[in-house]
Parts: C-alpha cells; structure tokens; sequence
C-alpha cells in the first residue's frame, strides 16, 4: 500500500450497521475473498491481523482512517507498559507481550521502546504493604530488578521531583514494568510487518451487512468495494458499543481522559528521558511521562475529566507543586484520550454470541496496549478453531455483568 495513504483521512465514521435478510447476491466481479476481515487497525487489530496472518490466514485489515492514527484509542505519542497489578493473568500478558514488542522493535529500523523506567510513589503505609508483596510476587513472572525507595533516595536520583512528603517509590528500572512504547509508530510499525507478510490494508468506513446470524459481508462506504471472508474480528475501539449497542452498550463505558504535555524549560533536561523516569501516584489517580523526542512532559489524570479548563488548573497545580520546574511552563497541546472499560475491567476478546463468524476484541480499560501482541494470538486462536489457553480464556471472556442503567 502506497504509504501515502496512511494519512489520509476519510470524511466519515467507522461504524454503521447495515441489517438485511435473505441471501446476498455477489457482485459480478469480484476479488478473490480473504479468510479473515479484521475491522480497526489500532493496537488490537493491527496484532490480530499480524497473528492471522503468520498463521496462514489470507487477511483483509479495514480502518477507516489508517494504522497509527489520531483517532484510534491506539493514538499518542507513547503507553507505559506496567505490572501494577495483582492478577497473574494480567501480569503474564504483559511480560509475554513485551518480549513481542521487543522483537518487533529489533526487526523495524524503528524504536518503538524507550528504558524509562517507572517510578510508583505513594504516601500511604497500606500501598507499602502492598509494594512489599508484589515485588515477592513479581520474581515469579521474571520480574527481579523491582525496588523500594524512601523519600531520601528518590530525592537523590531524581531532584526534580518533590517527594518529601512521599513514604516510598517502588521503581522498576526497565523491562515489561519499567519502560515505554511509542504508540502510533509501534501500531504503525505491526502495520508494515503485516503488510510484508502478504496482508491487505483497506482505508474507508467499513459497514457489517448481517443475516441469519452471520456476517454476510464488509462494505466500504466511500469506494463501495464488498469484502468477504470466511470470519470477521471487530476491534473498533471506542465505537464498538454503537456497532453492536444491544449486546455492548451497557457492558461497556467510554471514557475520556484529557492528557497534557508541558514545555521544559530552556536548556534543562531534568524533566526528559533518560534524567526521569515514568511516574505513578496512584492515591491521587495521575500519571506521567517524561518528555520523550522534544514531545513535552506528559502530565496525565487517571479520571474523568469535567470541562477542560477545570481539569487544566488541577493538572497544572498538582504538574508545578510535583515537579516545581513545570510551573509557569506552557502547555504545548492537550488531547483526548479514549478507552473503553469493562464494569469488571476485564479485556473482553471473544465470540460474538450473535454471529457464528464474528470475534469481538473491547474494553481496554486504559491499560490495552501493552498486552496487544497476547491479545491480538487470543484472537487468531479464536478465529482459527485453535485451543485456547485457558487463563487467558477465562479472563477475556464476554462477561454477563452489565453497568447499571
């Protein structure tokens, strides 16, 4: 695909659904029909697509506005990848996928992974309880350069953060815990290794025509072009619960997240990779990133925001009290962030219990990413008629909990 085209943006929406009964009738000319049609090219698409495709499967990847863009749930400059979590499901997807990370940073002239490492701050004595068993818990995962640090020895390593006030930091130096991911060129980069592998990259508004329980085929809205496979993978991050709103639209919630990136200040490096790692304070639900290429220093709430000149002030008061070298700097830009969470937080890759030949992967619940390469093999396995791992089965099955009304 001429590279151009990634972007290139389309004058409409991703997902409108066209519902007619009875048989289809082909058109008279049409290309040979792919196996598999993966709609949305984002994090989770882009690495079902790949698996697919290594694994023999003819695949079509639908997006309607390329790989690697803006609007995706995938968009930004970078993700931290993270172990902040006491489920072995979760923690052992993390370290599988960053290997896969680490793999396709090799194989691309790109980086996609920068060693930040990650520093998680709290004032609390419970967190430090919590720290303590977690770091036992994460040498089973391979996970064993974690450390415990007090107030002193963060001020040491790291002036330009005020931590007087903090009890501990647990940091990971680098790894699956403590490190970043360039978010669109990494989704960019797995583009361009499906790409080479044979696949097929559509950009326009994909529109599902169903019946008889069954996805009958894809259409493009803009070039009118009909897809058909054998099996059809939904990954259209924030609009999956208008794509499917009877089965989806109360098992999921998107929400926003307004992220922030500062300018430093003229000839000072404190606040960049490498002199600062990743950060966490979790009592307080906001997280950061050091700035990373000239991108800014990345300030980013952990919560729904109210209007945005609200969460602006806070962002700000807490960035210049934190980081006292961020006051009075100005705000380079500011975007959305979207992500889809499950009521039980859960990724849901599964089945669509409605349609024999569809798989649906949703609810990211922010923390998607990272996990796209496990994810993205879950659903291959899933399309193919392959055996499932069954931790990974368990956790990403379609739930019947439901937000309430």
């Amino acid at each position: 695909m001429d590279r151009r085209k990634f972007v290139k943006l389309s004058s409409s929406g991703l997902a409108s659904v066209a519902l007619e009964n009875g048989a289809i009738a082909a058109p008279a000319k049409r290309k040979p029909s792919p196996d598999v049609v993966v709609i949305g090219a984002g994090v989770f698409g882009v690495w079902a697509a790949l698996h697919l495709r290594r694994k023999g499967a003819a695949v079509t990847l639908v997006d309607t506005y390329g790989p690697g863009n803006e609007f995706s749930s995938s968009g930004g400059h970078t993700r931290l990848t993270q172990v902040d979590s006491d489920s072995p499901v979760y923690i052992r997807s993390c370290v599988e996928s960053f290997s896969s990370w680490q793999e396709m940073d090799r194989a691309s002239y790109a980086r996609i992974i920068f060693t930040t490492g990650r520093l998680r701050m709290s004032t609390r004595a419970a967190d430090l309880e919590v720290a303590r068993r977690r770091k036992e818990n994460l040498v089973r995962f391979g996970v064993t350069n974690a450390e415990i640090l007090d107030a002193a020895e963060m001020r040491r390593r790291w002036p330009a953060i005020f931590a007087d006030d903090m009890l501990f930091g647990m940091y990971y130096p680098d790894g699956p815990a403590g490190s970043a991911l360039r978010a669109e060129l990494g989704v960019k980069v797995v583009a361009n290794e499906f790409e080479k592998s044979g696949g097929r990259i559509v950009i326009g508004s994909a529109e599902p025509v169903l019946s008889d329980r069954r996805v009958r085929e894809i259409r493009i809205k803009q070039s009118g072009e009909r897809i058909r496979a054998q099996s059809y993978v939904f990954a259209c991050g924030p609009w999956m619960p208008s794509l499917f709103p009877e089965l989806l639209a109360d098992r999921l919630r998107v929400e926003p997240r307004i992220v922030f990136f500062y300018n430093l200040p003229a000839g000072d490096t404190s606040l960049a990779f490498p002199n600062l790692p990743a950060w966490t304070i979790p009592e307080v639900s906001v997280y950061g990133v050091p700035s990373i290429e000239n991108e800014g220093f990345k300030v980013a709430p952990g919560f729904q925001p109210g209007s945005v000149p609200d969460i602006e002030q806070q962002m700000r008061e807490f960035a210049s009290r934190r980081f006292p070298k961020i006051a009075g700097m100005p705000v380079l830009r500011s975007r959305a962030c979207q992500f889809m969470r499950s009521i039980t937080e859960d990724f849901i890759i599964d089945r669509h219990p409605g349609l024999a030949n569809g798989v649906l992967m949703t609810g990211d619940s922010g923390l998607g990413y990272k996990h796209g390469p496990v994810v993205g093999e879950h659903a291959s396995r899933l399309v193919l008629g392959e055996a499932l791992d069954p931790e990974y089965a368990s956790a990403f099955r379609l739930r019947n909990e439901r937000f309430p009304s």
